[in-house]
């Protein structure tokens, strides 16, 4: 382990950057935040005081060329990840670059082509990955504890309405995020978030892609085929959809964002379960925290007798991790190539609901390929 310092700046300074990010990487007494950016000139100066960072620019540009740098974190909208990442990568930077990873395929792929090149780590900042109970599922799936896997099954929902439909949040919530002069509009009506182009559709490329992400990570498959029936794909986002991933693992995922969670489980409601079918058992995961997504019962049967399985990791955050793999080289919690599963799986599932075919793809090489509305050296299957 070594004693040197990770010199970070932060491209895009807003809620979670501030709230989340810049406290996980201070804590592990390794990194220094030099300098920060954002295009509110005012924004970014309450930004500034309130957080204590040297340096601070309305163009990133300006923090890359004036800043000595190790590293970036990039925690912009999801629409504006790949220029900055490509252009730090580009100067011998790391980066740590929010989920998803990119709005398409082809961006993804960008992404991941630079880092290879650049010979600099990109970690993908999927929360879950570091999370306890997800690491235990991971490890009993490579132990074979089900055997082999077939099957995943996903159910997801929760209660979005306050974002896209300009509701009011709880008075204790809204205390919580006017705590910061520099993010109190983080939830507002016109916040990013409410923007389809932004976002890339609607919640189910956004926080949904949370789940994907998850269950491709633990199945480690890629999607070959996709198939998705929605109800909408924008806001709310109602669909189901359906995948065959290149290992032969089936994927099902049924996400909705509008379900009532009531006045008093109101704005963060979400229930969800996970289960891994194998030829010898089974793993059940059932969460109710949406931002966090701790599975916080884990149920393994195997040959018919069913018991609890108890967390065997502590959780980890992303960001803490990416230190630790720049300083120490502790593997990747969230390489490029895996994130990039979550958008392909998202880009293809919208095209199939709006065009009514189940879109396929031979190779990953392809999957990355599909963007701008465009399939390349993939077929589109007549259900």
């Amino acid at each position: 382990m070594t004693d040197q310092k990770l010199r970070i700046g932060v491209i895009g300074i807003g809620w979670y950057a501030g709230a989340t990010l810049i406290p996980k990487l201070r804590e592990t007494g390794r990194a220094e935040i030099v300098a920060i950016s954002r295009r509110n000139a005012d924004r970014l100066a309450q930004a500034q005081a309130e957080l204590q960072i040297p340096a601070a620019y309305t163009d990133w540009r300006e923090m890359l060329d004036k800043c000595q740098l190790d590293a970036v974190v990039v925690s912009t909208p999801p629409n504006t990840h790949a220029e900055p990442t490509v252009a730090a990568l580009e100067r011998g930077l790391h980066v740590f670059v929010e989920k998803p990873i990119a709005l398409t395929p082809a961006d993804a792929q960008r992404m991941e082509a630079a880092a290879v090149a650049a010979d600099r780590i990109l970690t993908v900042g999927y929360n879950a990955r570091g999370m306890g109970s997800w690491r235990t599922i991971a490890r009993l799936l490579s132990q074979n504890a089900i055997g082999s896997l077939c099957q995943v099954s996903v159910t997801a929902c929760m209660d979005l309405r306050f974002i896209w439909r300009g509701m009011a949040l709880p008075e204790e919530t809204q205390n919580v995020f006017a705590s910061s002069a520099y993010y109190s509009d983080v939830f507002g009506r016109d916040n990013w978030r409410t923007q389809p182009d932004v976002v890339g559709g609607g919640m189910f490329g956004d926080v949904g892609s949370h789940i994907q992400d998850i269950a491709l990570w633990l199945a480690d498959g890629t999607p070959t085929q996709v198939a998705c029936f929605a109800h909408s794909t924008g806001s709310p986002a109602i669909l189901s959809a359906l995948a065959h991933l290149d290992n032969g693992v089936l994927l099902s995922l049924a996400f909705n964002d509008a379900v009532a969670g009531g006045e008093t489980l109101r704005p963060f409601y979400s229930r969800g379960r996970m289960t891994f079918y194998g030829d010898r058992g089974q793993i059940t995961a059932d969460w109710t925290k949406m931002m966090s997504t701790e599975a916080e019962q884990i149920w393994l049967e195997q040959e018919g007798a069913r018991t609890q399985a108890e967390s065997e990791f502590e959780s980890v955050h992303p960001a803490t991790v990416f230190v630790a793999t720049v300083l120490d080289g502790v593997p990747n919690i969230c390489p490029a190539h895996e994130a990039a599963r979550a958008v392909a799986m998202t880009s293809a599932a919208y095209r199939s609901a709006g065009e009514g075919y189940i879109v396929g793809f031979d190779t990953m090489t392809d999957a990355l390929g599909m963007a701008s509305g465009q399939l390349q050296n993939s077929r589109a299957i007549q259900p």
